[in-house]
């Protein structure tokens, strides 16, 4: 099949040119050429601004387009208007955050907010409107290419290239550190990896899976403690593991809810308002053919990331200089 991938150079997008090429598929990437570090020179690119350049794409053909990189409305209308008439088959990588995350179980059909498919959007609130922006990108597609479209509603896309460190963050601080602490408590914990997710996203595209599908793993339940110690075994297998109460984790000021975000990143316990962030259910996914490789290679495979980058530390979360420190203080 003939696909262009919007996008395709940086972490979603990337695996998806790459599960394609797997297989065998002819690629085209369109994208503006500014990120990537020269990924897929082999391939095919045509750069330009997806909003105001997809007529550079003229007289070229595509079985299916795979969009990993719409965040705003305008540009969907821009794309829906393009190709609608011209390809069979449209992938739109949407997210989790479409749907009411205070619910503790999150399916396809809940309904979603409702979306000002008209009103101004700039990057200032792009992340405070973040699933309502994206809700609208739905909205507009499926008005678009009706039955020929896959709707994918990941959460946490995690893995190789994953340059947020969000869940890295822990298997890169017990690969620096003797121990790890986090804020006591357990919950559920769902993250996808983002080699599944193109592995997915490529069969949709081959059988015309039409979509919305929740993209999240494993495929049996998981608790964030598991979690913790998949990546111990995986990465240091005598690394420390401490929960700190929330008196401890206040005498290092961290103590506020954003404090906790900030410093340990995917930590969900005792925000109400992200109560269902790892309560996808997956089994509408499963039944057309998703399937979860085990946690320890997607850690693996993150940490490996990471280190190819050459960072001293992740890009977000507690440094492993700072965790070393609160361990000292508290005797542990």
């Amino acid at each position: 099949m003939r696909i262009l991938v919007l996008g395709g150079t940086k972490f979603v997008g990337w695996h998806m040119v790459q599960e394609a090429v797997a297989r065998g598929h002819e690629v085209t990437l369109f994208n503006r050429g500014l990120s990537g570090g020269g990924a897929w020179p082999d391939l095919p690119q045509i750069h330009g601004d997806r909003g105001t350049d997809l007529h550079l794409l003229d007289g070229m053909t595509f079985d299916a387009v795979i969009d990993s990189s719409c965040w705003y409305q305008d540009h969907m209308r821009a794309s829906s208007a393009y190709f609608a008439d011209k390809v069979g088959w449209y992938v739109y990588i949407s997210t989790l955050s479409v749907h009411d995350t205070s619910h503790t179980v999150i399916r396809e059909d809940d309904p979603l907010p409702e979306c000002d498919l008209e009103g101004p959007q700039d990057p200032d609130s792009m992340y405070k409107r973040y699933g309502a922006y994206k809700a609208g990108c739905e909205a507009i597609a499926q008005a678009a290419f009706g039955d020929a479209l896959t709707i994918l509603r990941p959460g946490y896309i995690c893995g190789y290239r994953d340059g947020t460190d969000r869940m890295s963050s822990w298997p890169i601080r017990m690969h620096f550190g003797e121990g790890i602490i986090y804020p006591e408590g357990d919950f559920p914990f769902q993250i996808i990896d983002a080699r599944d997710l193109a592995a997915f996203c490529l069969d949709a595209v081959e059988k015309h899976l039409n979509g919305p599908f929740l993209m999240a793993g494993p495929e049996g339940k998981l608790m964030f403690s598991e979690f913790l110690d998949i990546c111990r075994r995986t990465v240091k297998p005598g690394c420390r593991i401490v929960p700190l109460s929330p008196e401890a984790l206040a005498r290092h000021g961290l103590s506020t809810p954003g404090d906790l975000a900030t410093a340990f990143p995917l930590y969900s316990r005792g925000f109400p308002e992200f109560a269902g962030i790892f309560g996808a259910d997956n089994s509408r996914a499963l039944a057309a053919g998703l399937t979860c490789r085990p946690i320890s290679e997607t850690v693996e495979a993150a940490l490996r990331g990471f280190l190819e980058r050459g960072d001293s530390a992740p890009a977000t979360g507690i440094t492993p200089q700072r965790e070393a420190e609160i361990l000292a203080a508290e005797g542990l």
